[in-house]
């Protein structure tokens, strides 16, 4: 431990000199989440970063410090980078936002759960960092994308399961469900229909709830770790099975309309990773 916090206050000195012109309060950036980070990246500010959390996308050789996970930040560590800010996604009645209240940062929360509010954090982060020109090139190059993939006269019905690492897990049912967020506004925004139109966020479903809903096509996130996104690729029943047998009824069984979207971007909701997304399911849904 004592290493590690005489590593991050060297690395703090190092990083006083090295940030470009930002506000005076983006000098210093700690950021509690991947999404977060990966936005940061997208928009220029990896001088400015001097800490992420253990599951971030970093650039090789970067000296940007791992302080924990979003749900279990070191404050100690964080106490000894001085940020200027803190970028999170929490809410304001969390633990964790309330002890970086009474520690006295400067916490700025952002949302992620749906397109529009993935299009807000980027305009908040570029008039907090007084980065706007930066910004709104990044949101002219997001909104680019989302018009740029879009079905013509198709509108398949798509379920979207959030699958487990590695493809040794293939043979295993995924129950949990993409529902409303921005997986789903992705699927909207290229033309498809998901096919789960309840309001939960991600809700768990039943062999007897997907077979009610019947999709067209099915298709299996996997968010694997530190893993790029590869291109997207059909899965043949045989491979699926024997645990989805009591599914052989599904059109999208009946007519190999099974697609894996593999790599960590598939769960990020920056802008770069978002487009990504967007790009490979527009791929799928295009065939």
């Amino acid at each position: 431990m004592k290493k590690l916090l005489s590593l991050l206050i060297v690395s703090a000195s190092l990083f006083n000199s090295s940030a470009w012109a930002v506000s005076e309060q983006c000098q210093r950036i700690v950021s509690l989440s991947p999404t977060i980070t990966d936005t940061l990246l997208s928009l220029g500010l990896e001088q400015n970063i001097v800490a992420g959390t253990r599951y971030d996308r970093l650039p090789k050789d970067s000296n940007i410090q791992q302080i924990g996970g979003m749900l279990d930040p070191n404050y100690e560590a964080i106490t000894l980078l001085s940020p200027t800010i803190i970028f999170a996604d929490l809410t304001e009645d969390s633990p964790q936002k309330r002890k970086f209240d009474t520690l006295k940062f400067n916490t700025q929360l952002l949302t992620f759960t749906s397109l529009n509010e993935i299009q807000q954090a980027i305009q908040n982060i570029g008039a907090i960092c007084d980065i706007t020109k930066e910004a709104n090139q990044t949101l002219d190059e997001f909104n680019l994308a989302l018009t740029e993939t879009q079905l013509n006269n198709r509108s398949p019905k798509v379920l979207m399961l959030y699958s487990y690492e590695g493809d040794d897990h293939l043979s295993q049912l995924p129950q949990r469900a993409a529902g409303k967020s921005f997986h789903q506004d992705i699927l909207e925004t290229v033309g498809g229909r998901n096919a789960y139109q309840g309001d939960l966020n991600a809700p768990i479903m039943s062999q007897e709830g997907i077979l009610m809903l019947n999709p067209d096509i099915i298709i299996l996130l996997q968010g694997d770790q530190n893993k790029e996104l590869e291109q997207s690729r059909s899965i043949t029943v045989e491979k699926i099975y024997p645990n989805w047998r009591s599914l052989q009824d599904l059109s999208a069984i009946k007519n190999d309309q099974i697609y894996m979207m593999k790599g960590e971007p598939t769960f990020i909701a920056s802008p770069d990773a978002v487009i990504a997304t967007l790009k490979s399911l527009y791929t799928v849904l295009s065939q």
